[in-house]
């Protein structure tokens, strides 16, 4: 594989010495692409249950497949984003924020964290959650429920706002 700094850098305004250390071979590892193929199988099987989901009539089995299947890869992405080589620059920010932890730990006892994990993980589903919950939680021990209790809140909650959504939409097309 031809190394960055074989390339005419400067053509490109990348004069940085930094960048003459990057090679093609560091930027494609093992496990960013795992996460782009559960990524992809994630979009493919959330997609279809929320249409089943939406369509079906028995809303306890629609949520609560939905619901399962959606926690679960958010468990899988938590375990994909908390792998070595996936944020090198985590370890330099988790040894950055543990004397500001250390500070207010006694204060808050991560309430705003889990906080912020529950409501970013509502609105915008298992990959983000897992994302804030690899980013806020790194040293918390039941992060992982944390990601599954989110993401199944999540996908119900959405499941039913747009199965709500289209059924009142049907009634004022009825009348």
């Amino acid at each position: 594989m031809p190394e960055l700094s074989d390339l005419n850098l400067k053509n490109f305004g990348f004069e940085s010495s930094v960048c003459k250390h990057i090679s093609f071979k560091s930027m494609f590892k093992p496990v960013y692409l795992q996460a782009l193929f559960v990524w992809i199988v994630y979009t493919l099987a959330t997609k279809f249950l929320f249409i089943i989901g939406v369509a079906r009539n028995e809303a306890f089995i629609a949520y609560s497949i939905a619901g399962v299947v959606s926690s679960l890869f958010g468990i899988l992405f938590l375990y994909l984003f908390s792998h070595e080589s996936f944020f090198k620059f985590a370890k330099v920010i988790e040894r950055k924020e543990i004397k500001r932890e250390k500070k207010w730990l006694n204060l808050f006892i991560h309430t705003g964290k889990i906080s912020a994990v529950v409501l970013i993980g509502i609105i915008a589903g298992p990959l983000f959650a897992a994302l804030t919950g690899r980013i806020l939680l790194n040293k918390m021990r039941h992060r992982y429920l944390i990601v599954f209790i989110v993401s199944f809140t999540s996908t119900i909650f959405w499941l039913a706002a747009a199965k709500g959504t289209i059924y009142v939409a049907t009634l004022n097309f009825l009348k």
